[in-house]
């Protein structure tokens, strides 16, 4: 995505928010979405009898995978801080916001002099006319609810703009989170969640639905924590009869054979891995009738279409693509779909996958896909 396009998804996810309230208790998704992310990530909860104006805020980058620009937090002054260490917070009387800039009000503020006082209500900015200088405002906790409301620059009770670096990341695009380690425990839930987003984004381009890319995720998380370079734990690095990848092919030559020079290449494995899914659908490989659980007839176009609940499709995926024995699949199968469905609720709050482009005689696919990687 452009900046401006960035920007403007995150203006979207905010305004769909509009009418959320407490009076039907709609707005606890909110709370919900956002403890959820400080219990991943060990931070600090709140009730739902806590102010949420800048939990709604942070709503809106948990939701969009956008953690590392908009700072998660319940606090607006401590939000303040947030932006002012990385040298991203306005206080100019004569700024003019741009559309995903975060004001901060201070309703103490006398109108004479500069503000000086500490914040106690934020929103997300939206349309800004330049014309009348006036721009909207979308605010959570604004009357107990979810509201656009307008404001005049540099008027009265503002006290300032957080400004969360879209350029940063629309020009370096999402980067596989990677460690080629035979370790558990290394991917945090801010990694994880960056990787999900590029798996949405290349199979939901393809095609499948939000249902089967949430299951197959559940899958994954208990396999590898998405970690493309994960080689099992029992294992030594480079062992040929190792799990190893997102979904811990077995043994790893399965995987590496087919892929060639760059299977452990951190620029490439990611990719590679997800063109190897893909090649195993176009191939009608790997998934299919597992002999302990004859039941499970589905096929790859019936799982990667199906609309089943994401828990049904994290136990269908571990059953015809993980294909386990019944003990193997009675350890894990819970805590897959309860997994599976968490990623559903992350996925729905994503933007619309980008296409995926096609593959070049000139430019290797796994270039094409995603020609970033961060790996440690």
């Amino acid at each position: 995505m452009t900046e401006q396009e960035l920007r403007t998804s995150v203006y979207n996810f905010a305004q769909s928010c509009i009418g959320l309230n407490e009076y039907d208790g709609s707005y606890r998704k909110i709370i919900d979405a956002y403890n959820s992310y400080q219990t991943d990530v060990g931070g600090p909860t709140v009730t739902y009898a806590s102010p949420w104006c800048a939990v709604f805020v942070s709503y809106v980058g948990i939701a969009l995978g956008l953690t590392d620009i908009i700072f998660p937090t319940a606090s607006c002054p401590y939000m303040v801080t947030l932006y002012q260490n990385v040298n991203r917070w306005e206080e100019n009387d004569a700024y003019v916001p741009q559309m995903g800039d975060i004001i901060q009000y201070d309703w103490d503020d006398s109108g004479s002099g500069d503000n000086q006082g500490q914040p106690d209500h934020c929103g997300i900015v939206g349309v800004v006319d330049t014309a009348s200088n006036t721009f909207t405002v979308i605010e959570g906790n604004n009357g107990d609810s979810v509201k656009l409301t307008e404001r005049t620059v540099d008027q009265k009770s503002i006290r300032g703009y957080c400004l969360p670096d879209y350029a940063s990341m629309a020009s370096e695009g999402l980067e596989w989170v990677a460690y080629y380690t035979n370790e558990l425990g290394k991917m945090t839930a801010d990694a994880m969640r960056n990787n999900a987003r590029i798996i949405w984004n290349y199979f939901g381009a393809l095609g499948w639905s939000v249902n089967a890319v949430a299951g197959m995720l559940g899958n994954m998380q208990v396999e590898s924590s998405l970690n493309p370079g994960q080689t099992e734990a029992t294992f030594a690095l480079g062992d040929p009869n190792a799990g190893y990848g997102l979904v811990q092919w077995t043994p790893r030559t399965k995987f590496s054979d087919w892929a060639g020079d760059g299977w452990d290449d951190p620029l490439r494995c990611g990719d590679l891995e997800l063109s190897r899914i893909k090649y195993e659908y176009d191939n009608n490989l790997q998934f299919g009738q597992n002999p302990y659980f004859p039941s499970y007839t589905n096929t790859w176009q019936t799982f990667i279409h199906s609309t089943d609940s994401p828990a049904t499709l994290a136990d269908i995926w571990l059953v015809q693509y993980e294909r386990p024995n019944l003990s193997a699949w009675e350890q894990t199968r819970s805590l897959r779909m309860t997994y599976a469905d968490k990623w559903y609720t992350y996925l729905t709050n994503l933007p619309a996958p980008q296409p995926v482009p096609k593959k070049s005689k000139s430019m290797p696919l796994w270039m094409m896909i995603n020609p970033y990687v961060r790996f440690y």
